[in-house]
């Protein structure tokens, strides 16, 4: 049952003719006569009479009409009032992390329309320097990335979305811990590791430095690349393992594998910030 069946109900309830309020809607009589006898299926009662010459509503229709009127006029109310609250408002630029999940931006985004107009909520997504130029730049306003976004700035406020486990990521074709669900990381001590450059992606290279030391890994040991694309791109041709967490739009091909540490304390934290300045619910959004 979904809002459109029981606004093609309401209709026809009114007119109590299905070629008129199909016409009213817009829309062939088909295909409103479908939505109807959906309806009528999912709620298990027989909703409409017709034959050749009139529609009446049973008395499960009459119900259901009153109800349905309740309803929709709420949820009309409730758009109303958020329009309003948010009318005053500019879009709402947000840049995200190249590495971030899209899964993670699905659920942030269904919080956010709790809030903004969905209609103004626009999403970029970014390597580091780009997120970094782009927020300097006032392209965007709210920033999702690992760890603190430029944390040394007083002025501009982070909110932990989200600690996900560390593991490590490596072609499934490389005989490392084959019959192991997890990792335990003093095994990984002598093991040829590929490492984002902090240079290129300085969040993400922090966060990976940070692991390493917890691991105990000596740097002679690590193999520094590009950014995290060409850390993969690396992985793909059997060169090493790396340090990663799991992200199904990254390692979605069949040829990568990821394998849990077998640590709690290791952990990606996935993080939002914002300048002070803007006054962004978030908190309230997210707490």
């Amino acid at each position: 049952m979904n809002l459109l069946q029981i606004k093609y109900f309401l209709e026809v309830s009114k007119t109590l003719n299905f070629t008129n309020a199909a016409q009213n809607l817009f829309v062939s009589q088909p295909a409103f006569s479908r939505q109807i006898q959906a309806l009528e299926e999912e709620l298990g009662v027989k909703l409409l009479f017709r034959n050749n010459r009139k529609v009446v509503l049973t008395e499960a229709g009459k119900v259901f009409q009153n109800r349905f009127e309740k309803i929709v006029n709420e949820i009309e109310e409730s758009l109303e009032e958020v329009k309003s609250k948010t009318a005053h408002q500019d879009f709402v630029r947000i840049g995200v992390l190249q590495v971030i999940t899209s899964e993670l931006i699905d659920n942030l985004l269904e919080k956010l329309c709790g809030f903004f107009s969905p209609e103004k909520i626009q999403i970029y997504r970014y390597r580091f320097d780009e997120l970094k130029e782009a927020f300097e730049k006032d392209k965007i306003d709210i920033v999702i990335s690992l760890g603190g976004f430029l944390s040394e700035r007083s002025e501009i406020e982070h909110y932990t979305l989200e600690r996900i486990s560390a593991g490590i990521i490596c072609s499934k074709e490389m005989k490392f811990n084959q019959k192991k669900k997890e990792v335990l990381y003093q095994e990984l001590k002598n093991k040829k590791l590929i490492c984002v450059e902090k240079e290129l992606d300085p969040e993400f290279g922090k966060y990976q430095e940070m692991i390493l030391h917890k691991l105990q890994i000596a740097s002679e040991q690590v193999i520094y690349t590009g950014d995290v694309i060409n850390t993969i791109l690396h992985l793909h041709k059997k060169d090493g393992y790396s340090i990663f967490y799991k992200n199904p739009d990254l390692l979605e091909s069949e040829k990568i594998q990821f394998i849990p540490i077998e640590d709690e304390s290791i952990y990606f934290k996935i993080m939002i910030s914002w300048k002070r300045e803007k006054k962004f619910p978030i908190k309230e959004v997210f707490g």
